[in-house]
């Protein structure tokens, strides 16, 4: 099954609801694509320079780096 497809992709990681968060190659945005969506959630991230998503379960939170400015936060 193709879950994205059409992009590259850098990172990628996935919630307890199956929600996939994705960061495109020009890392300035996260692509959230719930389940069984048609067009993903485009979450803005300017300015900054997205290298890697994760997900943390027992917080229920996606932690991304930035390289921007050096930093680890949460996707709110």
């Amino acid at each position: 099954t193709v879950v994205v497809s059409g992009q590259i992709f850098i990172s990628l990681a996935i919630d307890n609801e199956f929600n996939i968060y994705v960061v495109p190659k020009n890392r300035a945005q996260i692509l959230k694509w719930a389940p069984n969506a048609v067009e993903p959630v485009i979450m803005d991230m300017k300015p900054s320079l997205l290298e890697c998503i994760s997900y943390h379960p027992k917080r229920n939170a996606i932690y991304f780096s930035d390289s921007r400015d050096r930093s680890i936060k949460r996707l709110s």
